[in-house]
């Protein structure tokens, strides 16, 4: 019980990490442009 427990843990936890990649790849260049414009509208700068 225990076992098959971690077992499915660990495969929902490898998922996880696959998307998050796979997300990150995705969209680098528009987490980067995003942060660029929350940086600058906190700033004050349109």
């Amino acid at each position: 019980m225990v076992a098959n427990l971690a077992q499915c843990f660990d495969e929902f936890a490898h998922s996880l990490v696959k998307s998050v990649y796979k997300l990150r790849e995705y969209s680098a260049d528009d987490v980067r442009g995003i942060r660029g414009a929350n940086l600058n509208h906190v700033l004050g700068e349109e």
